[in-house]
């Protein structure tokens, strides 16, 4: 019970730490590229595009976003075994709910935490880099998650997360006990 309420504590405050609107548009400022002005939330689609460091990845959302007009237009994006090595500039498609990234080539999550609407992640094998899921603690829908084959250890920043799923084959988690009973 305990438990629970610590759980419920720490997502409302992670929550109010990441629900400023400083200009009453009703998106969040963090996935707002422009917080100030309440007539525009998102950047085109060429400026977000430029942005993306990593070019595999920067290919993908090319190819997946021809007909957009902005970046607040993506919410699914699948660039699965594309080589992709880094995730900076990805914070600009923040209205992405499924990410398919299986088979990255890269440790950092934290462009991830920008994606305050990310419902389902899957991060699936590749170069077994991943092991830190911290940047993913602020992602209060995140319900889908597959991690499988990285050396992720700590279920933590995730433990208070809507999950109905959760993949975990072959990484070095050994105590579930943190988790909601429902995928004990």
């Amino acid at each position: 019970m305990i438990r629970i309420l610590v759980l419920t504590a720490l997502s409302l405050v992670a929550f109010n730490l990441y629900a400023t609107d400083t200009d009453g548009d009703g998106v969040d400022d963090l996935q707002d590229a422009y917080p100030s002005d309440a007539a525009i939330q998102y950047l085109p689609i060429a400026e977000a595009l430029s942005k993306i460091e990593d070019q595999s990845l920067r290919n993908c959302l090319t190819n997946q976003t021809q007909d957009h007009v902005t970046a607040g237009e993506l919410t699914r994006l699948n660039c699965g075994y594309q080589n992709v090595t880094t995730l900076n500039g990805l914070k600009n498609f923040s209205r992405i709910l499924e990410l398919e990234l299986s088979g990255p080539n890269f440790n950092d999550l934290s462009p991830l935490a920008h994606l305050l609407d990310l419902e389902r992640l899957q991060l699936q094998w590749g170069d077994r880099l991943i092991a830190d899921l911290s940047p993913l603690q602020g992602l209060m829908q995140l319900a889908d998650i597959d991690v499988s084959g990285h050396r992720v250890s700590d279920l933590n920043p995730i433990a208070d997360k809507p999950l109905t799923r959760l993949k975990i084959e072959d990484t070095r988690v050994n105590d579930l006990a943190v988790l909601p009973n429902k995928l004990n």
